[in-house]
């Protein structure tokens, strides 16, 4: 509901007569459309930006969105603030902290500012050091990275409809169909 329409049912619910108290009152439930502008609260603004564009690496827009349109850097700022422990969130950060440390060193430049080959070969060599030992008792970062980023995107509306294509109800009811008379002949005859 917008203020507009929740001043016009308050007028109407009054009789027309409102106290300026009571639209001051309803006014402050209302939520404007426009609300603040969205600030992280487990990253910090330059972590926020490198979960990003390593999500991005990861699912990069083609024909679909990709993993930034999907908004799945919020997603993975809201799973560390909310959902994470205290020591998964800090092995998370610590991990993006290193990723920035190995992209000055391997580019002198930041992870983000890297050109988008830069990206894609640090990512690679995160994905190939992350997987090559499956016995680890804690993920290292970039597992738990990719991890968020496909639980993100494919749970989101972009992922879950453009990518995945996702049916409600998968295929169609057909209530009515007629049958061949020898698949109800053979169904009477082991039914008897």
């Amino acid at each position: 509901m917008d203020r507009r329409e929740a001043i016009r049912r308050v007028a109407w619910m009054m009789g027309g007569v409102v106290s300026a108290p009571t639209l001051a009152g309803v006014l402050g439930g209302c939520q404007g459309r426009g609300g603040r502008a969205w600030r992280p609260r487990a990253l910090s603004e330059d972590q926020h930006e490198r979960v990003a564009a390593i999500a991005e690496v990861i699912i990069p827009e083609t024909d679909t969105p990709g993993a930034r349109q999907a908004g799945v850097d919020r997603f993975i700022d809201t799973m560390l603030a909310d959902w994470y422990p205290a020591t998964d969130r800090d092995r998370f950060l610590a991990g993006l902290d290193e990723v920035e440390a190995r992209a000055q060193a391997a580019f002198g430049s930041s992870f983000v500012q890297g050109t988008p080959e830069q990206q894609a070969q640090l990512v690679g060599e995160l994905d190939r050091a992350a997987f090559a030992d499956a016995s680890l008792q804690k993920p290292p970062f970039f597992r738990m990275m990719k991890e968020l980023t496909l639980f993100g995107y494919y749970t989101s509306e972009v992922g879950a409809t453009q990518e995945l294509a996702y049916h409600p109800v998968p295929g169609r009811y057909e209530g009515d169909v007629p049958y061949p008379s020898e698949v109800i002949d053979r169904a009477m005859v082991g039914a008897s």
